[in-house]
């Protein structure tokens, strides 16, 4: 959640992770590298990565080794409403032992409503989001990408991905072939995987296939 609030910080955890990678892809250069990415906070780090891949894209092994995306439960919706619900359910996450994520709490989201609303009117607050949402799509190597999401997802909802798709397939217009959708019909925010195990795997098993073949062709 900070490095979603933060920029630098994004941006850093960002360079670190894309040098760890160099650095692999340099000791292994036929390596290929599939991102599989998590809700808000992923999305909002891969954007960093690509941002930093397109600083000196020929000097970075990853600019050519990728080959395609994946993306649990994102990308969110950019309101108040929203971030504090993500907030509250990572701070009682830490706190509390429930096992289903609680997304509504009596003191905390009074707090942080107010605040994710002054935070999302701020000048760089919206530069920040805005330059997200560009990295991940106009910017974004027409690449394959597969999203995995619910019908049930009480956080980033079922509505709000199949808007983002959307605006995605008309961005990349004849590309819009390689995006791909697996829906879950009951499952909660970044737990496909826990409830439906089988299908999980095999979807992603099928769209690494996919990858590979379509680098090698």
């Amino acid at each position: 959640m900070l490095s979603r609030l933060v920029p630098w910080i994004a941006r850093r955890h960002a360079s670190r992770l894309t040098d760890i990678v160099h650095g692999q892809l340099q000791a292994s250069p036929s390596s290929r590298v599939l991102v599989h990415l998590f809700s808000g906070n992923g999305i909002n780090l891969y954007a960093r990565m690509i941002e930093r891949i397109n600083e000196h894209p020929r000097a970075n092994p990853l600019n050519t080794a990728l080959m395609g995306t994946i993306v649990d439960s994102a990308p969110p919706a950019v309101n108040p409403e929203t971030f504090s619900r993500g907030f509250v359910a990572a701070i009682l996450g830490i706190i509390s032992k429930n096992k289903e994520p609680q997304y509504e709490h009596k003191y905390l989201s009074r707090v942080a409503i107010p605040f994710f609303g002054w935070y999302l009117s701020t000048s760089s607050a919206q530069r920040h989001l805005a330059n997200v949402v560009d990295w991940v799509t106009s910017k974004h190597p027409e690449l394959p990408m597969l999203f995995m999401y619910s019908k049930t997802d009480e956080l980033v909802t079922y509505d709000r991905v199949r808007e983002f798709i959307t605006m995605l397939r008309t961005l990349r217009g004849a590309a819009s072939e390689q995006i791909f959708e697996e829906i879950f019909e009951n499952s909660s925010h970044v737990a496909h995987y826990k409830m439906y195990p089988r299908l999980y795997a095999h979807t992603v098993q099928t769209f690494k296939d996919y990858c590979v073949n379509k680098r090698e062709s």
